[in-house]
């Protein structure tokens, strides 16, 4: 990597924010146990989950609370695909 360059152009520099999250998004979910995954479904649950996050912390940032007290329908549906 090119850090040096990358501060030079104001970009965070933040491994373990991106270490953490992909722990936090990726490793915990799909390596429950038992669990077997094709690239294909892998992605589609790690998209959904990358919405589910993004939604509920735009939420909490906005709002200031950890979740709406009436969920929409898609929130439904994500919450039981992930």
């Amino acid at each position: 990597m090119r850090n040096d360059y990358y501060l030079v152009q104001g970009w965070p520099i933040a491994t373990g924010v991106i270490e953490g999250t992909c722990h936090h998004l990726v490793k915990d979910r799909m390596e429950q146990s038992g669990m077997r995954w094709t690239q294909l479904g892998a992605q589609a649950v790690l998209d959904l989950r990358a919405v589910r996050i993004n939604r509920q912390r735009q939420h909490q940032r906005l709002c200031g609370v950890d979740s709406p007290i009436v969920p929409s329908a898609e929130e439904i549906v994500l919450e039981q695909a992930a």
